[in-house]
Parts: C-alpha cells; sequence; structure tokens
C-alpha cells in the first residue's frame, strides 16, 4: 500500500452492530484501493487466526507451543476454538443503518459474517463459484 493510502486509514476497529466490511465479487475480496461503494472508509482491524480445535496440541502433537504460542499475540480460546492475534490488516468499510436500503442502491449483495468477526457485505457484481 502506498504512503497516501496509510495515511488515509482512519484507527482500528472491532466488529459492531451497523459496521460492515465492504467488498465487491469482482475484486474477489482483495483490498483495492478503490473504495467499492459511497461512503467506505479504510479501517484497520485486528486479523484474528481461529482454528478449529480447543487446545493447540490437538493440531500439532509435540510442537503445539512452539508453534501456536511462538507467533501471534493474546492467545485464547472462544466459543471452543483457539485463537491468536496476528497483526492489522485493513479494509473497506460503511456504516449502515439501513441495510435493505443499501441493497436497493447497489443491487445483489451477500451478507454473512468473516472469520475475524465482522459483518460482510459483498456487492454481487461479477460470477463467482
Amino acid at each position: 500500500m502506498s504512503e497516501t493510502n496509510e495515511a488515509s486509514v482512519q484507527s482500528v476497529v472491532m466488529p459492531r452492530s451497523g459496521l460492515f466490511k465492504v467488498f465487491r465479487t469482482s475484486s474477489s475480496g482483495y483490498r483495492s484501493d478503490e473504495p467499492p461503494c459511497r461512503n467506505a472508509v479504510s479501517y484497520k482491524f485486528v486479523h484474528v487466526d481461529r482454528r478449529s480445535a480447543s487446545d493447540p496440541s490437538k493440531v500439532i502433537p509435540n510442537e503445539a507451543h512452539a508453534w501456536w504460542y511462538g507467533e501471534g499475540a493474546n492467545h485464547r480460546v472462544e466459543k471452543g476454538k483457539i485463537c491468536r492475534d496476528i497483526g492489522y490488516s485493513s479494509s473497506w468499510f460503511v456504516e449502515l443503518t439501513d441495510i435493505m436500503a443499501f441493497v436497493r442502491e447497489y443491487g445483489e449483495c451477500v451478507l454473512s459474517v468473516d472469520s475475524d468477526g465482522f459483518d460482510t457485505i459483498e456487492i454481487y457484481d461479477y460470477y463467482r463459484e
């Protein structure tokens, strides 16, 4: 990312009601320098590495502590899954009070929750499967 774009990134955000990570299918979910929609703002967020195991030793026996605890911070268990914070990423976000007004404006959208816990909107502007 260029210095100009880095300077425009706002503060770090956490998942919360009304805040949606937004991207276009045509961008394949990857960071784009172009906002995907009107009023989108670039924010940094903590990337969380989540695994399906409840304990690191269930993933790689004999090397669990070196592998899991050797990187990241804030190692914890959430909803029966081991988690750790792995640095920061940035993405486009939009604040919405009326999701259907957004859908009417941008057309077909796919709503979900990503692995970092953010509500997401994919503006479905290109075929994917």
